[in-house]
């Protein structure tokens, strides 16, 4: 047996055969989700390069799952230490795979859901590392239907990011090639710089940084927010730990000081940048692209702090987030970001089923008619904002403190940012609850959508209520 066959193999093949079968929405719905939690239960429970007993029958050998499988001289590499991203990836990929399965969406949103998944984790395991830009442009390519689905006209959103994530994919591959020559010539400053500059903007692109961000609000607002936000949270999360990965292997990038300081620098200015514009925003999903923006503002502070500390040995010398280890500090800001932005897409997707747009005339007032996604969306909304008692409040109060070790005021400039997402916040409860035609309250919702609605909302108050909880759950779950 052998672990990438299981992991990376069998979902792309199964993603294949469940698009063969597109029409049986049904069942597709059905075997999607079932394989989805089959690969996250192995990955929670088979150790690999370890020996497997086969059970009460001591007759029968072991089996150990090897960790290696030899693709045209390209090693795709799982051992022991990937089955946490395993369980992350395909547990994800579950729960956004189940929230599809009760709101109207794409036939095409399962098969691709598992294609992505099964892309990203080769995106991961491929030796030589850098090759796995090639894994994401195809991940890039695959996201161009959910973002665009046939027989509709191209929405410009998906337009743009289909150049700036290509275009930022060749500048990785050209940058890949180029990190050699540093390597052979550090002396040599011009080679340095000049492959710094190939490697800062293809990632900025792929992540999408700032002035790379918009297609964000656009995708948000054009097309159905569910599938627009499965592509926007699950594509950048892998490209960043691609980037943290690439950051971290070569001493002249993470040592550099200029690097270190425009990562937080141009973190902040999407925090407040996305903040500000948010207040002015007089569309729903505007408003939730913008809120995305922030995130990945808050990812490239975190990610300037950790470059930061790589070098530092002892904790004491450290700030917070070096205290915390990598992977552990990835997963709490991972899963409620995922969790948050799942639950706002999903409200959003249920309103635009009932107004068709998310313009703020045209969902004026239909909180009185689906109270539970509005409630929701506000429950969302707030978490990413930071709100105390919700779920995005612990990991932001955690890079705020260890930001303010290096700025006050660079601390102190995030709360504008998030102080504008709650402006835009109370923004959208106004207008969700004017009722000018008079309406009655009135339940729209069905029963699956109400226990998905109700169910992440009860998760995001015990994760901001009990964080410690939290933070020690995932330690005792995660492998």
């Amino acid at each position: 047996m052998n672990a990438p066959v299981i992991w990376i193999i069998f979902p792309i093949l199964s993603a294949i055969l469940l698009y063969l079968f597109r029409q049986y929405s049904r069942l597709v719905k059905i075997i999607g989700i079932l394989i989805c939690l089959f690969l996250a239960l192995l990955a929670w429970q088979l150790p690999i390069g370890s020996p497997i007993s086969l059970g009460p029958w001591p007759s029968l050998p072991a089996v150990t799952l090897s960790e290696t499988l030899t693709v045209f001289g390209r090693q795709f590499i799982l051992n022991d230490s990937s089955r946490s991203f395993l369980l992350i990836i395909y547990l994800g990929t579950a729960s956004w795979v189940i929230g599809a399965s009760v709101i109207n969406v794409s036939r095409l949103f399962i098969p691709v859901s598992l294609l992505i998944a099964g892309l990203l984790t080769a995106a991961i395991s491929v030796e030589p590392f850098l090759y796995a830009a090639f894994f994401i442009q195809i991940t890039i390519l695959s996201c161009v239907p959910l973002l665009s689905p046939p027989g509709i006209r191209t929405p410009r959103g998906a337009l743009r990011f289909l150049i700036f994530q290509t275009i930022g994919m060749i500048l990785l591959i050209f940058s890949g090639w180029s990190v050699t020559n540093v390597e052979l010539n550090a002396i040599n400053p011009t080679i340095v710089y000049r492959t710094t500059i190939i490697l800062i903007l293809g990632f900025a692109m792929t992540i999408s940084v700032f002035p790379f961000s918009t297609w964000i609000p656009m995708v948000l607002e054009e097309t159905n927010p569910y599938m627009a936000a499965f592509v926007i949270f699950t594509l950048p999360e892998i490209v960043s730990l691609f980037a943290f990965n690439t950051f971290s292997r070569y001493s002249w990038l993470y040592t550099s000081l200029t690097i270190q300081i425009s990562f937080i620098v141009i973190g902040l200015v999407m925090v407040v940048g996305s903040g500000i514009w948010a207040i002015f925003q007089n569309n729903l999903g505007r408003i939730f692209g913008y809120a995305v923006i922030i995130e990945i503002g808050l990812f490239l502070i975190t990610l300037g702090q950790e470059l930061a500390n790589i070098q530092v040995n002892q904790p004491e010398a450290a700030n917070l987030i070096a205290q915390l280890p990598l992977a552990a500090f990835f997963f709490a800001l991972l899963l409620p970001r995922g969790l948050t932005l799942a639950l706002w897409a999903f409200s959003l997707a249920l309103i635009k089923i009932k107004s068709n747009q998310l313009d703020f005339k045209s969902t004026q007032g239909i909180g009185f008619t689906f109270p539970v996604a509005g409630l929701s969306l506000i429950v969302a909304s707030l978490s990413l904002a930071g709100f105390p008692l919700l779920s995005g409040y612990p990991i932001r109060a955690v890079v705020g403190a260890s930001l303010s070790q290096t700025s006050i005021f660079l601390a102190l400039s995030t709360l504008i940012g998030y102080f504008g997402l709650v402006l835009a916040t109370l923004r959208s409860i106004s207008n969700l609850y004017t009722n000018p035609d008079k309406q009655a309250w009135k339940i729209s919702e069905t029963r699956p959508q109400l226990i998905l609605l109700i169910s992440g909302c009860l998760i995001i108050f015990f994760v901001g209520m009990f964080p410690q909880v939290f933070l020690y759950g995932l330690e005792a779950i995660f492998p």
